[in-house]
């Protein structure tokens, strides 16, 4: 614990000290854009299975993570600039690992004990073509489905027969990458990227240590995207990609659907569709599909709350075995910075441990803080 208050105070007093020196600038030239990018947030997790699973029991776990960005062209120095620095900190149990069994993951932000660098990357924009070159997160642009975003299992923010096939720079390990991003017109953009294959914590615990090498491979991806917007009111976003992996010499092709149906003031409905395929290996999940609604502003009249029900299920070709998530969770912003989210998941077949396991019923409670 004494190290991880360390680490955050490590990098917490360089951030305060460029703050000042930002708002200075600020003043005084008189510059629109910021500066100084501040992305710092906490997200903690009470978590317990009621029945089935491995066992009944219950944890804390949590993740703080401290992000700085700098904008070259607010500087005044070239246009199109932009670098990012982030650092994270998971702590706590890890419930799927230890008393659920589900290979899906119940918590987006389980990872164990580490402190870590997280992401460190150089963005160049060209009118409408971005270059991003450094320590990158492929689901920050590929797979990305934002409805989904809210809901805790991890399956709902990137597919779960893309991360256990493909050895992805995900979180809480990144990959160092090239990334180029072209909108082809408001409506319509393609990316490429190519991703260096993440060690895991033991080889790496704290992310510094990078190796390139011909036996751990490369990611290779592309994706497209398509946006809508009916009677300039309802906004969607269509993606296909493709992803290989080099060295396990596998591939895989998503595909995501979202789009909101419904709105009015501060209340918005929103479907999204979630699916992926996943070749190469006939010992792993190969399908994977996820589906679910969501409405914001639900009992607030201030679009502070938001409600969602959504399900993920993920295939096994070869032994036709499956497990299925179903989860129902609930957003409330208590402020502009703070929210908590009550959060149930029921888990059909839970595959994690790869023996037979009665159906878990999971409930958990998030408290989130954004700065």
């Amino acid at each position: 614990m004494k190290h991880y208050f360390l680490t955050l105070l490590i990098i917490t007093l360089p951030i305060l000290s460029i703050a000042g020196y930002s708002n200075t600038i600020d003043t005084t030239h008189q510059v629109k854009r910021e500066v100084v990018l501040f992305d710092v947030s906490y997200k903690g997790d009470i978590m317990g299975n009621i029945c089935g699973g491995i066992k009944r029991s219950g944890t804390y776990l949590g993740y703080a993570q401290i992000g700085l960005g700098i904008d070259f062209e607010a500087l005044n120095w070239w246009k199109g600039g932009m670098l990012y620095i982030k650092g994270g900190n998971t702590h706590g149990g890890t419930p799927s690992e230890t008393f659920i069994g589900d290979s899906q993951i119940a918590s987006n932000i389980e990872a164990g004990n580490h402190t870590f660098l997280q992401e460190l990357w150089f963005s160049q924009s060209f009118k409408n073509v971005e270059i991003k070159i450094g320590m990158q997160d492929y689901n920050a642009d590929y797979a990305v489905c934002e409805p989904s975003g809210m809901f805790l299992n991890s399956a709902l923010g990137i597919h779960s027969s893309l991360s256990s096939n493909l050895k992805l720079p995900i979180f809480p390990i990144m990959g160092w990458a090239c990334n180029i991003n072209w909108d082809i017109r408001d409506d319509m953009s393609w990316r490429v990227g190519v991703f260096d294959s993440p060690l895991d914590f033991e080889e790496n615990p704290y992310n510094l240590h990078w190796k390139i090498n011909s036996e751990k491979g490369v990611v290779l991806t592309t994706e497209y995207n398509y946006k809508t917007n009916i009677n300039n009111n309802l906004e969607g976003r269509y993606c296909i990609g493709f992803t290989c992996q080099t060295a396990l010499r596998k591939w895989g092709v998503h595909l995501n659907a979202a789009q909101a149906v419904w709105k009015q003031n501060q209340h918005q409905l929103s479907l999204f569709a979630m699916y992926a395929i996943c070749k190469g290996d006939e010992s792993n999940y190969h399908n994977h599909l996820g589906a679910g609604i969501t409405m914001e502003g639900v009992f607030s009249k201030h679009g502070r709350d938001a409600l969602g029900l959504a399900f993920t299920t993920e295939f096994l070709e070869s032994t036709h075995l499956y497990e299925t998530t179903i989860e129902l969770t609930y957003q409330y912003h208590i402020h502009e910075n703070i929210f908590l989210q009550p959060d149930i998941q029921y888990v059909i077949n839970p595959s994690g441990t790869g023996m037979p396991l009665k159906n878990a019923l999971v409930m958990a409670l998030r408290v989130g803080i954004d700065l």
